[in-house]
């Protein structure tokens, strides 16, 4: 932590109130945090299993299907069309019915349909979100149960 004179000895130097220098310090220490956070170390039995970006280990998890959820107006109709390609291996429709979670084992492929889908309009997407590349997902995907994340 930051002391009160170090606070009013930056203020002075920099001609700034007080409560500017305090707010710089917990944003400095709020952005150091974002960056530590979002890179991640697995180490299980004493042997490194992955570390980086959470993002870039999970696209390196290419044996087990990607998770995404697509939030629209027509989930039924964007399931079956994205199972009319074989890189879709499972679709489960969300509880509010304006939306799909659909694993692929290509997720480049999927992305192509889905911009495929969103041009010939035939549902308005909401949102694309990855449903499984957090922390936890990737930790049960390289050590823990079988048949993916457990939630």
């Amino acid at each position: 932590m930051i002391d009160r004179r170090e606070i009013l000895e930056a203020a002075s130097s920099f001609s700034l109130l007080p409560s500017i220098v305090e707010k710089d310090y917990v944003l400095g220490w709020m952005l150091t945090l974002v960056a530590i956070v979002a890179m991640v170390v697995l180490i299980t039995g004493g042997y490194l299993v992955a570390e980086g970006n959470i993002h870039q280990v999970r696209k390196e998890v290419r044996d087990k299907p990607m998770q995404v959820l697509i939030r629209c107006d027509k989930p039924e109709v964007l399931a079956s069309k994205m199972f009319e390609v074989n890189h879709c291996v499972e679709a489960r429709l969300h509880s509010d019915g304006q939306g799909v979670f659909l694993r692929t084992g290509d997720i480049d492929q999927f992305y192509r349909l889905i911009n495929q889908v969103a041009v010939e309009g035939l549902v308005k997407i909401e949102a694309v979100a990855p449903a499984d590349d957090d922390a936890y997902a990737i930790y049960q995907y390289l050590i823990g149960s079988e048949g993916g994340p457990a939630r």
